[in-house]
């Protein structure tokens, strides 16, 4: 599984294989031009030298942000630089700095080009001259013949063919930006389209699950329609049954991200050790209250408020409380993993939406307290305002289920990064004597 995940990250062996078979190709190929087939030449080469996991693809890509880190790093963007790994600098420097531009000049005859073997010079005709005027007058003048050299017509019609032949290149240079320039903003509005629309099914399908034992419960006649709390539409027979179910599979599920994502943090230390080893410990803090708050959602499924109330108000408070620790630490980590991966602007929406985890869980605890305490009733799922707490209850229940939502989309703002990770099955080892292998 670690080969496997490697496939998708750069080490710097790697690194430093790719940058040696580029150099060796620019050598037999005599300039610095890239095509496709010179990338799968270098993947070829470096499944020879014992790098089998990098593709034509990959290290077309890989080149190219490298190339492009380096050139808004001297236009002044230096965050960018933090692309290229310090000890490569130097070299995609001399990469970049050196590159061959090719000289269209070239391309088409140019009367400044001496050939080879000049031609002979034309010999010079003979000059006829003319013989003196005599004027009868006292003053006589004798004028004096006049050479004048025109310059060759061939050097105009060469130099007006130069001219032609550099705005035609330019047309298409301009033309090809602008071609580039389009089907890149129109690949970024697909990709921003698709992520929104698999975030939108998502949500759908959680706002599906949740809304199950919301409408049982109410038809049902257990619960009063108007904001009740989400462990009250479950704490019934049969919608109980089905509560219970979903959560003990959504836990499990969740448990198996928060640990996705525990092993991405790992693999990105592994491979930049730079890092700092801070972000180890946050990582490992983080993975625990994330496991803790997976065992707090099954425990609140699988303990129903009226039959065991401690256990069931202790599963709350670690499902939402451990997961709010979890996600500050997770808005810390996404932080310090920037620019390597991730961005900064879900740095900012982790960081919005622990912020917003934090007032709501306030709010439940002590909203939830007074409401109970105030209750007159006799059956708190039939909670109605003339039962005392009525608000109280009101601003506690709703606080839950915009936390829960919040939860759910938390979550999912890990999706673009978890498309750079492939997790296979774990290694099996036999240790027993009595199998033969």
């Amino acid at each position: 599984m670690k080969e496997k995940m490697r496939r998708n990250f750069w080490i710097s062996p790697e690194i430093e294989c790719m940058l040696n078979l580029l150099r060796e190709v620019y050598k037999i190929q005599g300039n610095t031009a890239t095509t496709n087939y010179t990338f799968i030449q270098i993947a070829n080469r470096m499944k020879k030298r014992g790098f089998p996991n990098k593709t034509a693809a990959q290290i077309r890509r890989k080149w190219f942000q490298m190339k492009s880190a380096y050139l808004c790093y001297k236009r002044g963007n230096v965050e960018r630089l933090l692309l290229i790994p310090e000890r490569f600098r130097t070299t995609i420097a001399e990469f970049v700095d050196t590159e061959i531009k090719p000289k269209y000049r070239d391309l088409s005859p140019s009367p400044e080009i001496v050939p080879s073997t000049p031609p002979p010079p034309p010999e010079p005709a003979p000059v006829q001259t003319p013989k003196p005027t005599i004027n009868t007058n006292s003053s006589s003048k004798i004028r004096e013949p006049t050479n004048s050299t025109k310059p060759p017509l061939n050097a105009g019609k060469a130099i007006r063919r130069d001219c032609r032949f550099d705005d035609f290149l330019m047309r298409v240079k301009q033309t090809h930006k602008i071609i580039s320039n389009d089907f890149t903003n129109m690949q970024k509005i697909l990709m921003d389209f698709e992520h929104a629309c698999q975030a939108e099914r998502d949500a759908k399908i959680v706002t599906f699950i949740k809304n199950i034992n919301y409408i049982a419960a109410v038809l049902q006649g257990h619960v009063v329609p108007t904001v009740p709390y989400i462990s009250d539409d479950g704490t019934y027979s049969p919608e109980s049954c089905v509560f219970g179910q979903l959560i003990n599979i959504g836990s499990i599920l969740l448990g198996i991200t928060i640990y996705i994502r525990y092993r991405q943090i790992q693999q990105l230390y592994s491979h930049h050790p730079d890092l700092g080893s801070l972000l180890l410990r946050y990582n490992k803090i983080a993975f625990w209250f994330g496991l803790a708050s997976c065992l707090g959602i099954s425990i609140v499924g699988n303990f129903q408020e009226t039959n065991v109330r401690i256990v069931h108000f202790t599963g709350a408070f670690c499902c939402f409380g451990c997961g709010t620790v979890y996600f500050w630490l997770q808005a810390i980590t996404t932080y310090m993993v920037y620019p390597i991966a991730g961005t900064k602007l879900y740095g900012h929406i982790r960081l919005g939406m622990s912020l917003c985890c934090t007032i709501l869980f306030i709010l439940i605890a002590i909203t939830g307290v007074m409401s109970h305490i105030l209750f007159k009733g006799d059956n708190p799922r039939q909670w109605y305002p003339s039962d005392g707490g009525w608000y109280f209850h009101v601003v506690s229940s709703i606080s839950e289920w915009i936390m829960a939502t919040i939860f759910c989309f938390y979550i999912l703002t890990f999706t673009e990064e978890f498309r750079d990770v492939r997790l296979d099955h774990p290694e099996l080892s036999f240790i027993s004597h009595t199998i033969t292998v």
